[in-house]
């Protein structure tokens, strides 16, 4: 049943810094396929399925989205794959290659960051006030930095949306 579906990955810029990306499943069979759940595992990836309630149409590609959790960055050697729950069985697809190198730059991204924060934390704090620099609307705030063992905070200015 698998050998009749083809999948990859996308992430829409609305998705971005959340976890969630787009898994688009091609139907390649002569019959329609009810998909029940979908859940990524593999290189560094083992999420929680997500429930899904969707026939899959013959010749059609359809887009589930689901999440792909925090990353094992220490793990990360095996393939992306795809498990499906279809027609009631569990199906297992190898992620395309094109999928496969979406997922590890999201992947090399969230481990880049995880690793800066068990380094330094950054956040912003208040007291928020509106400037103006160069007859251009910003934001005041403070940028604080922690680590373990210091703290230190600087005044940042950034710019507001129009």
């Amino acid at each position: 049943m698998g050998d009749d579906l083809a999948v990859t990955i996308r992430q829409q810029r609305v998705d971005a810094t959340t976890r969630t990306v787009g898994v688009e499943v091609e139907n390649a069979s002569g019959q329609t396929l009810h998909a029940s759940a979908i859940r990524l595992t593999g290189g560094g990836i083992d999420t929680d399925e997500t429930p899904l309630d969707t026939d899959l149409r013959p010749g059609l590609t359809v887009a589930f989205h689901t999440s792909y959790g925090t990353p094992d960055c220490d793990n990360r050697d095996d393939p992306v794959i795809t498990q499906l729950a279809i027609d009631g069985r569990g199906v297992s697809i190898r992620v395309g290659r094109r999928g496969q190198v979406e997922m590890r730059r999201l992947l090399d991204t969230e481990c880049a960051e995880l690793r800066l924060a068990e380094q330094v934390s950054l956040r912003l704090s208040g007291p928020y006030r509106p400037v103006t620099v160069d007859n251009q609307p910003h934001l005041a705030a403070r940028l604080v930095r922690a680590r373990t063992a210091c703290t230190w905070t600087c005044d940042l200015l950034t710019r507001q949306p129009r």
